[in-house]
């Protein structure tokens, strides 16, 4: 190759321009746009970040929509069966009504007051019976099967002396509390 020649220098003299138009288009253009291409990188990591973080409330929401349905469901069958004010006399004429029927004795009501819960109210009744086994197990039998909810709990069963037994025909004394419950009209969701 003999640089002398003059189409070897017209090849030369062409690569060094093509070199030199590379050199000026990479460090004018392509380092602009190196800078642009970073600035685009950094946005699209903030927007994924975004993008996740996103997600991951759409989940939640999600998850506390389905709960909040799942609870109105709920709460939407216990007002069907709850009555809309106290059923005190209700309650009082079924308790008789299950005495007379069972044969057994209620010795004692005592209205312990009524107290919030959740949506709803509980009134509690301390309660004493005296009769006989069978007796008492149809008496709650007849509380099972009344137009309203009723729970018996803390029961508490003792027998009678043989005299008293004798002089009455009543074998146990059971005391118990009984709760019914109620929702106020103010209460119910719309």
């Amino acid at each position: 190759m003999d640089f002398r020649d003059p189409k070897i220098q017209i090849r030369a003299i062409f690569v060094m321009v093509l070199v030199l138009i590379f050199y000026v288009w990479g460090r004018n253009i392509l380092v602009r746009n190196i800078s642009e291409i970073r600035n685009k990188n950094d946005q699209q990591e903030v927007l994924n970040k975004q993008l996740v973080a996103f997600q991951a409330k759409k989940q939640t929401i999600e998850g506390l929509r389905k709960e909040s349905e799942a609870r109105e469901k709920e709460y939407r069958s216990l007002e069907m069966l709850l009555p809309e004010e106290r059923q005190i006399p209700l309650f009082l004429t079924q308790m008789h009504n299950a005495a007379q029927v069972t044969k057994t004795e209620i010795a004692q009501i005592t209205p312990m007051g009524s107290k919030q819960v959740n949506f709803y109210y509980v009134d509690d009744f301390n309660v004493e019976v005296v009769g006989s086994y069978h007796g008492f197990g149809e008496f709650l039998s007849n509380i099972a099967n009344f137009p309203f909810i009723a729970n018996v709990s803390h029961l508490s069963m003792t027998g009678l002396a043989t005299e008293e037994q004798e002089r009455k025909g009543n074998s146990i004394r059971v005391t118990f509390k009984l709760s019914t419950y109620y929702i106020t009209g103010g209460q119910k969701l719309e």
